[in-house]
């Protein structure tokens, strides 16, 4: 989804100068260019969206991020972003001069046409607009990056001693996790809480439950056993077993 991009701190002009909205479309109709890279944003969409972080928090995938609204060809297209601070609604589009704001951390997904805009150019870009944090993820390579802006300058997150970044945005980290989403198993990058605990998914979810109600079954039946066996024994020494 590319569009120009305004090299000027965020402002807007005035009211009577707006185009209407319907000259700001939702899409460009080009999907994610590759499985990865759709698959890979969606999967960090689904989690932060069911760890219920906040009730002001949204997150979108693949959308339009207008900045201008004189201009809808100055536009950003993050493959996913994160607000705070904001109701969550279904946005089919960021309009800064309604929100009041950019999105608060954005991500991409590398793809092998979009190496140097995603890693370098974007960096600079969401640093100069005020975006508070920009990830990159390649889910080829499995290389990623994050950022942290400092006055409109993106300083490099440290990579700590667990392997993770951690988002301030979200009070997050992200790491690389091996596994499957839906069927295909691979190196994907996930949500963590602080405490390194994985934010699961509504699959990861079900399989859990799944395995304790099963535990919590095997462990009824061994105790009923184990009972079984006591009674027989008293039985068998000519105790009764008592009511």
């Amino acid at each position: 989804m590319p569009g120009a991009v305004l090299d000027r701190p965020l402002s807007f002009a005035p009211r009577e100068e707006w185009l209407p909205p319907e000259a700001f479309p939702d899409s460009d109709g080009i999907p994610l260019e590759t499985r990865d890279v759709y698959t890979a944003a969606a999967l960090l969409r689904e989690t932060i969206l069911r760890a219920d972080l906040r009730p002001d928090m949204d997150v979108g995938v693949n959308q339009f991020v207008y900045v201008d609204p004189t201009d809808p060809s100055k536009s950003l297209g993050p493959d996913l972003w994160v607000a705070v601070g904001v109701p969550p609604r279904n946005r089919q589009r960021w309009e800064a001069w309604t929100e009041g704001k950019l999105p608060d951390l954005v991500m991409e997904m590398v793809s092998p046409t979009s190496v140097k805009r995603d890693t370098v150019d974007k960096v600079l870009e969401y640093g100069r607009y005020g975006v508070r944090e920009y990830f990159w993820f390649d889910p080829i390579s499995l290389r990623w990056a994050g950022y942290r802006n400092r006055a409109g300058i993106m300083q490099p997150i440290r990579l700590e001693r667990d392997a993770t970044r951690i988002s301030q945005v979200v009070g997050l980290k992200l790491r690389l996790w091996t596994g499957y989403y839906g069927p295909w198993e691979k190196t994907w990058l996930r949500w963590y809480g602080l405490d390194g605990r994985l934010l699961p998914t509504a699959e990861e979810d079900r399989v859990a439950a799944e395995a304790r109600a099963q535990a919590a079954e095997a462990a009824q039946q061994a105790a009923e056993r184990k009972m079984a066996e006591m009674r027989e024994l008293l039985r068998s020494l000519g105790h009764p077993w008592p009511e």
